[in-house]
């Protein structure tokens, strides 16, 4: 197969054959040339091969988007290494195709038996087959998936063939989950409770479910800057709570001085952080791993502080700054109304008493206009 030129100088891609021809007696009498013009096939080729390069440049470029194509018959799952990535699996190099439980095991254990029974319903019926769903990577991030994919069977329905794409949607999903968050502690919500104290609850509960934390709490500095008091803790049951109280030693002290400067201490992993990495038995024993902590600094010291602590190390990326300190903000501000709302009715009894044993009443008159 090779290009060739007409006579006109035009170009064109042909296949020859050449074969040889005998006589009766086997004596060479001559040759046979065939040529076939392969040129529109030798395009369709060209373009076809140009597209797939097109395609694997826009995946390999994307860190977003992966793609699968089960062999059904085998039970094995041709995948890019994009794809294989979100399932924690080594490359395809290293190990070829793989079946399709291999894939499952990286799915998350709370959505991995939901998974299995849309891609095995899929496969029987032929339908398309659309799921957003989690998986854990190597290093045990956990990513937000959205599957679309179709099974194809042969002419006697039995399923051949299951290709599809997956799209990393977790920026998007937590976004979403942020703002639902948000709505859940609107004004709607906050006339429904008590005091501060179950505010801050609520919002630490919230808070540490959305960002998939291991502990969240708050913690308030004494007046005497010495001492410190959780004043409200959640934990996923897996993290130990942080003692209720205590005196600031050194390593709390020089997390309240860089909140007194800064107000926010963002830290990926503790031990590359330059305020953690020198106490990493400390932050071990709390299974922290990553953290951010927020204060509420009036007149130039910490009030309160906002403290979130991952198990794993993490990039905080900006809208969830953004986020916790919206719900820091609110926390505060609610608390401080309630503070106002409780001294109003102390206030108002305490006159309500004096006038009751002076015997003395009053009036307020407002003139019309």
């Amino acid at each position: 197969e090779r290009w060739h030129r007409r006579a006109d100088g035009m170009h064109f891609f042909a296949s020859g054959e050449v074969m040889v021809l005998r006589d009766d007696s086997d004596a060479l009498a001559g040759f046979l040339h065939i040529l076939r013009d392969r040129t529109e096939e030798r395009r369709i080729q060209h373009e076809l091969e140009a597209s797939r390069e097109r395609l694997d440049y826009a995946l390999n470029s994307s860190s977003l988007v992966g793609t699968w194509d089960w062999d059904v018959v085998n039970d094995l799952v041709y995948a890019d290494d994009k794809f294989r990535e979100f399932f924690g699996l080594p490359t395809s190099a290293a190990t070829g195709p793989l079946p399709v439980e291999r894939f499952l095991a990286g799915v998350h254990p709370d959505d991995r038996e939901t998974t299995r029974s849309r891609i095995m319903g899929a496969k029987v019926s032929g339908q398309p087959f659309a799921l957003e769903y989690r998986t854990i990577d190597r290093s045990g991030d956990v990513h937000w998936v959205s599957a679309q994919g179709r099974c194809f069977h042969d002419a006697l329905g039995i399923p051949i063939r299951f290709p599809g794409a997956i799209i990393d949607i977790t920026q998007e999903k937590r976004r979403r989950n942020m703002q639902a968050a948000l709505l859940r502690l609107g004004d709607e919500g906050v006339e429904q409770l008590g005091d501060a104290v179950d505010y801050s609850a609520r919002s630490l509960a919230i808070i540490g479910e959305t960002l998939e934390l291991g502990q969240a709490g708050y913690a308030a500095i004494t007046d005497d800057d010495r001492y410190f008091a959780v004043t409200a803790q959640w934990t996923d049951g897996n993290s130990p709570p942080i003692p209720s109280s205590g005196k600031i030693g050194r390593i709390e002290r020089r997390l309240v001085d860089r909140l007194t400067q800064d107000g926010t201490l963002v830290v990926e992993d503790v031990h590359l952080h330059p305020a953690t990495r020198d106490n990493i038995e400390v932050w071990q024993g709390l299974n922290v791993a990553a953290m951010i902590d927020m204060a509420v600094v009036e007149d130039g010291r910490v009030r309160i502080i906002l403290f979130l602590f991952s198990s794993r190390p993490r990039n905080w990326d900006a809208e969830q700054l953004a986020f916790v300190r919206d719900i820091l903000n609110r926390a505060w501000t609610y608390s401080r109304r309630r503070l106002a709302e409780r001294q109003l009715i102390e206030t108002e009894t305490r006159l309500r008493l004096a006038q009751e044993a002076a015997e003395i009443g009053t009036l307020d008159y407002r003139p019309l206009s």
